[in-house]
């Protein structure tokens, strides 16, 4: 009794399994973008990017987060050293 080819075996059955992949993924993809465009949400992601890249003005609450201050600390020597602390 011989041994079954177990090597043969498994390749018979993943080689067709990643030439489907690979024409199935790309088609997917193709689809998706057609989907996004049709729905327009490429214009959407588009410009909230672009409002939040444009905001020049950082809300309070988020500047004291990101400079390591509370209310308390809010002078212009501590926000000038945390700030050379963390930037320069």
């Amino acid at each position: 009794m011989a041994p079954l080819p177990l090597g043969r075996i498994i390749a018979q059955v993943i080689v067709p399994l990643i030439a489907t992949l690979a024409r199935a993924l790309p088609a997917a993809y193709n689809q998706a973008l057609q989907n996004a465009r049709k729905n327009g949400a490429s214009a959407a992601t588009s410009s909230s990017a672009q409002s939040i890249m444009s905001r020049k003005v950082m809300p309070k609450d988020q500047a004291l987060l990101v400079l390591n201050l509370t209310e308390k600390e809010i002078t212009a020597e501590a926000i000038q050293k945390q700030y050379e602390k963390y930037f320069e």
